[in-house]
This record gives C-alpha cells, sequence and structure tokens, in this order.
C-alpha cells in the first residue's frame, strides 16, 4: 500500500479540525451526501450541476420538472432531476479516513473508507467551522462582537491564519 503525503497546510488543517472536533460539532442538519441536479434536454443528459448552484441560480424551481425552452427557433425539452450521493462510503478494505477526507474536500470525489467515523467527524467539524465562521462574521458585521474579541476567540482556539481571514472576508461581503 502506497504512502499518501499531503500538504503541510492539508495536515495542519486536519490536526486542527480533530482538535476542535469537541468544540465545533454542530452544523445543522447535514446529511452527508453530495447533491445534484441532472439536466436531461429530449431525453439526453445534458449536464450536471451542484444543487446549490442550480438553486442559487433558479430559486423558484424545487424538486423534479420538466422545462421547455427555445434556443435559435428550436424547442428542447428539459427534464431537471435532482441525484444524491453519500459522501460516506464504509468498505473495509477501503482507503483511510483522512485520504477519503482530503479526495473529498480537495478532488471532490468520494472514495470507500475504513475508517467511516474519522471521515464523518472531519466532515462534522469542517462543516461547523464553516458555519461558525459565518455566525462571527454575522457579529462582526452587525457589531454585537469586536475584533479584539474576535482575535481573542482565535488564540484560544489556536486557530490557523485562514480562520481569522475566512471570518473578515465573510464580513465584508455581508456589509457590502
Amino acid at each position: 500500500m502506497k504512502q499518501v503525503t499531503y500538504s503541510k497546510a492539508f495536515n495542519r488543517d486536519v490536526r486542527w479540525y480533530f482538535k476542535m472536533r469537541h468544540l465545533m460539532k454542530f452544523a445543522g442538519d447535514h446529511d452527508y451526501s453530495r447533491k445534484e441536479v441532472i439536466i436531461y434536454r429530449d431525453d439526453i443528459e445534458f449536464n450536471r450541476v451542484p444543487w446549490k448552484t442550480f438553486k442559487e441560480a433558479h430559486p423558484t424551481i424545487c424538486g423534479d420538472h420538466g422545462v421547455t425552452k427555445c434556443f435559435n427557433g428550436e424547442f428542447h425539452n428539459y427534464k431537471l432531476i435532482t441525484h444524491s450521493e453519500p459522501l460516506i462510503v464504509f468498505d473495509k478494505e477501503g482507503v483511510d479516513g483522512i485520504e477519503a477526507f482530503y479526495n473529498i474536500d480537495s478532488r471532490g470525489i468520494v472514495l470507500p473508507t475504513k475508517h467511516s467515523t474519522m471521515l464523518e467527524t472531519l466532515l462534522r467539524t469542517k462543516a461547523s467551522v464553516n458555519l461558525h465562521i459565518k455566525m462571527y462574521a454575522e457579529d462582526l458585521a452587525t457589531q454585537n462582537w469586536n475584533k479584539l474579541e474576535m482575535r481573542a476567540l482565535c488564540i484560544k482556539f489556536k486557530a490557523p491564519s485562514w480562520f481569522r481571514e475566512a471570518i473578515e472576508n465573510q464580513r465584508i461581503k455581508i456589509m457590502n
């Protein structure tokens, strides 16, 4: 079995996620699956789009739909079907949990893993970290929190620099 090596940044982040797993364990109702919309044009698969991207572009379309569109005088029937694929697939012969997390996080590829609990912990913690970034940014933007308190929290968490930068970037987006 080949030894997989990761970047220093990835190793740092995984170590931090493991340290934070008991503090940041809530990320809402999460089923750990990849949702996408499969678009068929005239009964032939035409495109696959992540569900979140599709909903942002077409907020009024919900569920599976048939849509007729005209392009250059030609009418095409489009059928939209939502599809869900689990991110955690257990296999006792699979890769370790960190490699499975790396492939999901960096490459968007789901690999069967022999450490499904480890993978679930990493996915949940990362989702919780992202939720906390959003909440902290909202508090900063509404002045319910100040930068000194944010700095103290980052020191307490021993957070990597990207954590504080993500909060600040999100705060700027909220305020604009």
